[in-house]
């Protein structure tokens, strides 16, 4: 038995959370290994099955393990690495990192885009843009939501082809000849909608990121603009920051 301190002034389930995070996050319990019960976790810790049932419910909230009704709590798989200092597809990422990525196409269609993205892409009230909705799946798991309005005058050719086997930005790229240049992206937090989370398989109302994308051509041209949904519990997100010469720190 691994008995928790009593007198360091943090609730003991706040403990016991804290205790099993470290042992997720250390690897000593892997993904997908199965937690001992509730009633193991209080015996092994001399704790209440009410206080190893609110560990277990903050460990859930945070993402860490996930339960399957009528067989127990199990350790979440490792979260997916997104880059934000790189210009390139989801696909583009999980591939360097070794991941297998599906998508399904929801939506492909040309229509008249609503104002703001008129405004964004640059286009005029008569113009059309391509619609381009996809879901991203790993392992057989819903990743990631994707919804892409495009200039129909520049990618006219993107209907011919297979964008569940290709990257959007690679058959700009490498099918359209198209130069991208850069984009500015916001990374905002949110919660999963009743229809998101029906196409990403989780409930309704959990911790999702949101990001806004605005892509150009390498001649500032507007190709793109997209939001995004991922799964808070299944994605994170990196990048990596220089110090700026002759700064202060905080």
């Amino acid at each position: 038995m691994e008995l928790l301190p009593r007198n360091n002034g943090l609730p003991l389930y706040s403990q016991l959370a804290e205790l099993l995070r470290e042992k997720i996050v250390e690897g000593e319990l892997a993904p997908g290994e199965k937690l001992p019960s509730e009633t193991q976790l209080a015996e092994m810790y001399g704790v209440s099955r009410i206080t190893t049932k609110q560990a277990l419910n903050e460990l859930a909230a945070q993402g860490l393990i996930y339960r399957l009704q009528g067989s127990g709590s199990y350790v979440s798989p490792k979260r997916l690495k997104r880059q934000l200092s790189q210009l390139g597809g989801f696909s583009e990422d999980m591939r360097r990192n070794g991941v297998f990525v599906r998508r399904k196409v929801l939506e492909l269609n040309l229509s008249k885009p609503p104002k703001t993205v008129r405004s964004r892409l640059k286009l005029a009230e008569r113009e059309m843009a391509l619609v381009v909705r996809r879901l991203i799946i790993v392992d057989q798991e819903p990743i990631a939501l994707f919804k892409s309005y495009l200039p129909e005058h520049l990618v006219r050719g993107l209907l011919l082809e297979d964008l569940e086997e290709n990257g959007l930005y690679e058959l700009l790229q490498n099918k359209l000849g198209l130069c991208l240049g850069w984009a500015d992206q916001i990374l905002e937090i949110g919660s999963a909608t009743t229809e998101e989370a029906y196409l990403l398989s989780v409930s309704t109302g959990v911790p999702v990121f949101r990001t806004t994308r605005n892509t150009n051509l390498c001649d500032g041209t507007p190709i793109e603009t997209a939001e995004a949904v991922f799964r808070g519990d299944r994605v994170e997100f990196h990048t990596r920051l220089e110090a700026a010469q002759g700064q202060g720190g905080l």
